[in-house]
């Protein structure tokens, strides 16, 4: 991670590098983020799961929140999602719903493509 801050901010001042040789190096970073970030939202998904299911509302809130930028595909999370969404609360059955849209796309588009 620091040798992507170094070079992105540092040496390519956040612009594509303009060297060949340089963006081989881009792409490897890249290409690395990619594995640190998919690690690290796997390490994220049982919170987010166990935050879903918590009786305080605002923990279930910052849960959904997450999970409309994030997609977790499972069944566990779609029974927690479908539990949520029967809730008195509007807001939660509104933004439950959206989450249930946006995850059936990503496993739907994941099935497709």
């Amino acid at each position: 991670m620091k040798q992507v801050y170094v070079q992105c901010k540092e040496d390519w001042p956040y612009e594509l590098p303009k060297s060949q040789k340089a963006r081989r190096q881009f792409r490897r970073l890249c290409a690395q983020m990619l594995v640190f970030e998919n690690h690290f939202l796997a390490c994220c998904r049982e919170s987010v799961l166990r935050d879903l299911k918590y009786p305080e509302e605002a923990v279930k809130q910052m849960a959904l929140y997450r999970l409309k930028r994030i997609a977790y595909p499972g069944e566990d999370f779609v029974a927690a999602l479908t539990k949520l969404k029967a809730s008195e609360n509007s807001q939660f059955a509104q933004d439950t719903e959206a989450v249930l849209d946006k995850l059936e796309r990503a496993v739907s588009s994941r099935t497709l493509g």
